[in-house]
């Protein structure tokens, strides 16, 4: 069960090891980050992705807002606990996407209760029952 190439270039120790240290930001820039402090590690990622997805495509009609639970079998803090599945560990994100073409149009991973959801659209005074 293991895929022909790799271990001729990298030991498992190796990989675990790049793994564990892996993030996309300055560990410095730490004082003026505003995201998630739970994601902040690969928060510039998300942005990343998020901004490309919006700008490669706009959506037409028939828009929806669905939350996807990705399998987990790690260690983390923000993953859902889901008793009555196989598998009982998921990461939860929310997504806006398309319905006739399925198109991710943006997305954000469920942190906890206090996740904020940032757009141009949500305002102060937008009742939460739009939310």
């Amino acid at each position: 069960m293991s895929t022909p190439g790799f271990v001729d270039v990298i030991s498992r120790e190796r990989f675990e090891l790049i793994c564990k240290f892996l993030h996309f930001i300055d560990i410095e820039s730490l004082p003026t980050y505003q995201g998630p402090p739970i994601l902040f590690k690969i928060y510039p990622v998300i942005c990343n992705l998020n901004i490309n997805f919006q700008t490669l495509c706009l959506p037409k009609q028939n828009i929806a807002i669905d939350e996807h639970l990705t399998l987990w079998k790690g260690r983390l803090s923000i993953r859902q606990y889901l008793p009555l599945k196989a598998s009982k560990f998921r990461i939860k994100t929310l997504e806006l996407c398309e319905s006739r073409t399925g198109y991710l149009w943006c997305f954000l991973v469920y942190t906890d209760k206090k996740t904020v959801l940032q757009s141009s659209l949500i305002t102060p005074d937008t009742p939460e029952q739009q939310l």
